[in-house]
């Protein structure tokens, strides 16, 4: 359920932005809902490392952004380290259509590694990557 829409930028380093997290509860929560929840500290739903909740004020939406990586697995979360087609097609998106928002491409996997079979984005979960992972649905979106 991750989106690419624009990338939030801090000191030349591409961030995917995310809409949702786990909360100090321990269950996923929207940004949303984050906003008017009394929890302030989020992690990412797929590398565990702390995020920050950003209010993108009227007319736009909120979203999660990872803190500055220090000792998270910062090559293995796809909201860090997003592929280059991807990053291209988001730009080239905006060129095209600008203000649209890009869908994420959901297709079904199997990680080479740990032969795992899992629906979604290319992030395998028990190895913590997707670098792994090829696709074996003919469609995904």
């Amino acid at each position: 359920m991750s989106h690419v829409c624009p990338p939030a930028k801090r000191s030349h380093t591409v961030y995917a932005k995310s809409f949702i997290a786990i909360s100090t509860t321990g269950r996923l929560i929207s940004t949303r809902s984050a906003l008017s929840a009394f929890n302030h500290q989020y992690e990412c739903h797929l590398c565990g490392c702390s995020m920050e909740l950003h209010d993108a004020g009227t007319g736009r939406s909120p979203w999660f952004e990872h803190i500055t990586p220090t000792t998270c697995r910062r090559n293995d979360c796809p909201y860090l380290n997003p592929e280059q087609e991807e990053i291209d097609r988001v730009m080239a998106l905006r060129r095209l259509v600008p203000g649209a928002l890009p869908l994420a491409r959901k297709a079904d996997w199997h990680c080479t590694k740990c032969t795992a079979h899992y629906h979604g984005e290319k992030y395998c979960k028990p190895c913590q990557t997707g670098i792994h992972s090829i696709k074996t649905s003919k469609n995904g979106f």
